[in-house]
């Protein structure tokens, strides 16, 4: 059982105190907070969203596993397994009257109320022989799982006072219509599984699953996913230990596998209905309108895998190293898919094209020293390259946002325009014309005309400008030890990749009437002549360039912890059998070139990966503990 409370904080938050004017203060001169900023227009005061936001959530979640096993006949075993996870969670809301989300409705508040029950069913008979030098194993069997959730929501507006936050709705004199919602998704599966080696040399592995969800469509809510492996360890040869001494094991392995994907939430095949409110005469009446376009042929996203490798171990173990070369295809992608707005919809979750993964795994661990003084080191790198193979309107590309999905380029390719300069005073220039054929002013920062016709249009003069996938990621642990300390420390990071700095977007607007970044002492100005930063106007919002596109690359110090255990001897008058001390600490350094907050913390789906859009940076922690054993 686990019951926890947490504090939310208001979305959004990062970029409001990022662009909140430098000249707006926090109180006005009467105590209250401010409202307004120097230009009289009204805003978000962050602080005071930050400080006189409730919203807090209160969680009770029992988790419970119980099972039975029986013995049939030797070798021959049944289980059956049941588990179960209940979660409770009730939200409670509160804006006051007094800060600006909260003064257009003098006070709101919302209780909600979470209810989710999820069970789980396995069924399986395994059957385990050895006859001497083959040793079987066997496993055929059915699993069922099933989730419920219903949730309720009231909430109520124009409070006489802000001091009875949530715990009275009945106070506000608006009542916001309630609503309530509850679905359930369940997952069958039939499986089984042969193991065979013959002498700890050769190994075989075979398996098989059928999956059916609730989630597809009628015609195609079944998958199949086999799979096949095939080791040898070479190293329990008779000629292999004759002749390389120097190798204590080497094992090398092939493999192919299929996956499926199913998490789509629910109902995503049908046509469900959503409520609606008419005004008839002088009567509210509730209708219903259709919310998506049906799918009955919606089914699994597969991955099929192919993976050869080996494991080597040198002088005693000293010198491991591990690697892998990979090859996936994943088909019949679960996206979103844009369509004309002709039909009604904006957009329809197909099954929609297939990319590919492909590249190399390598891992070395090696034992430095070995004495009093003990050091040992992993090293891992990954290189993968990811690639749009098909899209399923038989199209080459399909843009979506600041993305191109095209094929032949890999997932999270930014598609927008490039920099050309800055226009200054007394040139002319048609390479930088606008949209509509306005001709720039000096100060004005021109783009590339990518498509040759003489004047600049975002629509036609866009291009790939970036890529989110990194060239290959890696990371570094090494574990020391000396008369009793101990110091563990990671270090992680990627290289080549790309990220879009929603921030920077946002702080690049110098229009005065907002907060900008240091850059803007350096725009373009009648004594400046800048050729990187545009002059201050009133601009409605920047356009997406690679100005915005940076370089995401990182080292982080991801993890550290040093410690000390109490020698035994010390330990011997009490009852204490182990006492360690320690520090430990995370995100405690990092190094890159990227100018948001931090280069790890991105949001986005999976096409739309590399966006900081202002979300939470991943935060650095020192922690001070003591273990002790009885």
């Amino acid at each position: 059982m686990n019951r926890t409370t947490s504090q939310i904080a208001p979305s959004g938050i990062v970029n409001a105190l990022l662009i909140m004017p430098p000249t707006a203060t926090i109180y006005d001169a009467d105590g209250s907070y401010t409202l307004r900023n120097p230009f009289e227009n009204i805003f978000a005061n962050p602080i005071a969203t930050l400080k006189e936001t409730t919203n807090t959530s209160n969680a009770l979640r029992i988790l419970g596993t119980s099972f039975a096993q029986y013995d049939i006949i030797k070798g021959l075993q049944a289980k059956v397994l049941l588990g179960v996870d209940l979660n409770n969670r009730t939200d409670k809301f509160y804006l006051p009257s007094y800060i600006y989300e909260g003064a257009g409705n003098n006070g709101k508040a919302n209780l909600g109320n979470l209810d989710s029950y999820s069970w789980l069913n396995e069924n399986t008979l395994n059957y385990t022989t050895s006859f001497q030098d083959h040793h079987l194993n066997a496993l055929v069997g059915f699993t069922q799982q099933e989730t419920k959730n219903e949730t309720f929501n009231a909430g109520a507006e124009n409070f006489v006072t802000d001091d009875l936050l949530y715990n009275s709705l009945q106070s506000g004199s608006t009542l916001v219509r309630p609503n309530s919602d509850a679905y359930s998704w369940i997952l069958h599966s039939y499986l089984a599984r042969v193991n065979y080696n013959y002498a700890n040399k050769y190994y075989l592995s075979a398996s098989i699953r059928r999956d059916g969800s609730s989630r597809f469509g009628a015609d195609n809510k079944w998958g199949n996913f086999p799979s096949l492996a095939f080791s040898w360890r070479a190293s329990n040869e008779s000629f292999f230990k004759e002749t390389f001494s120097a190798v204590n094991d080497l094992k090398i392995r092939a493999s192919f596998g299929t996956t499926g994907n199913q998490e789509i939430g629910q109902y995503q095949s049908l046509s469900t209905l959503y409520n609606l409110n008419y005004l008839f005469g002088n009567k509210i009446v509730t209708g219903f309108a259709s919310q998506r376009i049906p799918n009955k042929n919606l089914g699994w996203e597969t991955t099929y895998q192919y993976d050869g490798g080996f494991d080597i171990a040198l002088f005693n173990s000293k010198l491991q190293f591990t690697l892998d070369y990979y090859y996936k295809k994943t088909t019949d992608l679960l996206l979103n898919v844009e369509i004309p707005w002709t039909s009604g919809y904006a957009s329809s979750l197909q099954n929609f094209g297939s990319v590919s993964n492909k590249g190399f795994e390598f891992g070395l661990k090696t034992r430095n020293l070995n004495g009093k003084f003990v050091w040992n080191t992993d090293v891992n790198f990954s290189f993968n390259r990811n690639q749009v193979l098909t899209i399923g309107t038989g199209a080459q590309s399909y843009i979506s946002g600041n993305y191109i999905i095209k094929v032949g380029e890999p997932l999270g390719t930014f598609y927008g325009t490039q920099i050309d300069g800055i226009l200054q005073k007394g040139e002319e220039s048609t390479k930088g014309l606008f949209t509509g054929n306005a001709i720039p002013k000096a100060g004005d920062r021109l783009y590339k005309d990518i498509d040759g016709d003489g004047k600049f249009t975002t629509a036609n003069d866009r291009g790939i400008i970036g890529n989110a996938q990194p060239d290959f990621i890696f990371g570094l642990t090494n574990t020391l030890s000396y008369r009793g300390f101990d110091l563990t420390f990671l270090i992680q990071g990627t290289v080549g990749n790309e990220l879009l700095n929603i921030n920077r977007q946002n702080l690049e607007m110098f229009t005065g009437q907002q907060n900008a970044s240091t850059d803007a002492l350096d725009r373009w100005t009648e004594t400046n002549a800048s050729q990187s930063y545009p002059r201050a106007k009133l601009d409605p919002a920047p356009i997406f360039s690679d100005q915005f596109v940076e370089n995401g690359s990182f080292v982080r110090l991801k993890s550290f912890q040093f410690g000390y255990t109490i020698p035994k001897h010390v330990l011997n008058a009490t009852r204490i059998s182990n006492l360690n001390v320690y520090l430990s600490g995370q995100n405690l350094l990092t190094w890159s070139k990227y100018k948001g907050f931090d280069p790890e913390v991105t949001s986005g789906s999976n096409v739309q990966i590399g966006t900081d859009s202002g979300i939470y940076p991943a935060s650095r922690s020192l922690t001070v503990g003591l273990s002790l054993t009885f």
